[in-house]
C-alpha cells in the first residue's frame, strides 16, 4: 500500500490487532479489467488499480476490509468482506460462513500512523536529505533502471 492511506490501514490493522490479540490479515491487489494495465520495470509488473486488506477477528466475532485505490492521492475506504470479493473475485475467507462476511466488523478508523516520517521526531533533516538533488537524481536514475516512466 501506498504511503499516507496506506500507513493508517496498516497503523489501524496493527492496534486492532494489539487490543484483540490475534486477527487473521489477508492483502493483495486488484485490477480494473476495463482498463489499460499499468506497468512498471522491464517485467512489466502490473500496477494494482487498488490493494486491499481483509481482516477476521476470530474473537469479535467479524470481518472487514481496507479497500485504498492505488492514485497519486490514495483514497481507502472500509468495506464488507463480501464486496470485496466481488469487487477484486478473491475469497480471502473461504471457510467462513457466507453471513459473517456479509456484515462489517466493528473496524478501527483509517489513522494517521505514528510510523509515518512526518510524525518521528528529528525527521525535518531527513526529510530535506530526500528533496536534496542528489538523493532525487539516484531516484530517478533507479527508476529509468527499472524501466519506469518517471
Amino acid at each position: 500500500m501506498k504511503p499516507g492511506c496506506g500507513e493508517g490501514v496498516e497503523s489501524a490493522v496493527r492496534g486492532w490487532a494489539d487490543q484483540e490479540g490475534e486477527v487473521f490479515v489477508v492483502t493483495g491487489p486488484g485490477y480494473n479489467p476495463d482498463e489499460a494495465q499499468q506497468t512498471l520495470g522491464l517485467g512489466h509488473i502490473p500496477i494494482p488499480a487498488i490493494t486491499w486488506k481483509a481482516i477476521y477477528d476470530p474473537v469479535g466475532p467479524g470481518t472487514g476490509a481496507y479497500v485504498c485505490l492505488n492514485t497519486a492521492k490514495p483514497i481507502c475506504k472500509i468495506t464488507s468482506v463480501a464486496m470485496l470479493t466481488q469487487l477484486v473475485h478473491i475469497d480471502p475467507f473461504p471457510a467462513l460462513p457466507e453471513h459473517l462476511k456479509a456484515q462489517i466488523a466493528s473496524m478501527p478508523p483509517i489513522r494517521q500512523s505514528p510510523y509515518a516520517l512526518s510524525h518521528r521526531a528529528g525527521n525535518e533533516k531527513l526529510q530535506k536529505n530526500w528533496k536534496s538533488v542528489a538523493v532525487q537524481k539516484a531516484l530517478k536514475a533507479l527508476l529509468r533502471s527499472l524501466g519506469g516512466n518517471r
